[in-house]
């Protein structure tokens, strides 16, 4: 079901360079939402602009939701000025949802804030116990907000266009470093 809601700002944190991670209080959207879906925000009651601004769901837990974005434009200017307390019209979920990875090793991929749906896959996949892999790409380490780690059973590989964390590199770089790869179902 899609609903239209007044969301409360729980939180709206600078990650990364120039990237936040904005925490919503969401009665209706939080219950309903899977990884691979977005909302579309009205970044406030004045906004000028004819369309809302999609944006992925990172995560979602009990009656929040948090997404990830960039400042780029106009929405997300005003999006990273949010206070907590704020109240901000959405619809939501849209899109479709990542289904499971029948018996073999997932491996997630994206770069930037493309990861946001990404990390609410890998998210689900950690507390479904499912032994996955996900490499996250960016252009250096300020743009990160993840740990590198290759120990256990589950990789969270980093790359960096310019090397300055992980693997130095694209996030096809990062693919080398995981072992059995034919064994692996990729996640784009």
């Amino acid at each position: 079901m899609i609903y239209n809601e007044n969301v409360k700002v729980v939180s709206n944190t600078l990650i990364a360079s120039n990237t936040y991670e904005a925490i919503l209080e969401s009665v209706s959207i939080s219950k309903e939402v899977k990884p691979g879906q977005f909302v579309n925000i009205l970044p406030s009651s004045d906004f000028s602009m004819l369309m809302r601004r999609p944006m992925s769901v990172s995560s979602s837990n009990k009656d929040l939701i948090s997404i990830i974005y960039k400042v780029v434009g106009e929405g997300t200017k005003i999006m990273s000025e949010w206070e907590k307390g704020n109240k901000i019209d959405i619809i939501g979920p849209l899109g479709n949802f990542w289904d499971n990875s029948n018996k073999k090793t997932p491996v997630i991929i994206g770069g930037g804030v493309g990861v946001a749906p990404i990390l609410f896959l890998h998210n689900y996949f950690k507390k479904e116990l499912i032994v996955h892999h996900i490499i996250m790409g960016a252009r250096n380490k300020n743009e990160h907000f993840l740990k590198h780690s290759i120990k256990g059973q589950s990789y969270c590989i980093l790359t960096t266009d310019d090397g300055s964390l992980g693997i130095k590199g694209n996030v096809l770089n990062g693919i080398d470093m995981i072992e059995n790869i034919e064994e692996c179902k990729f996640f784009v």
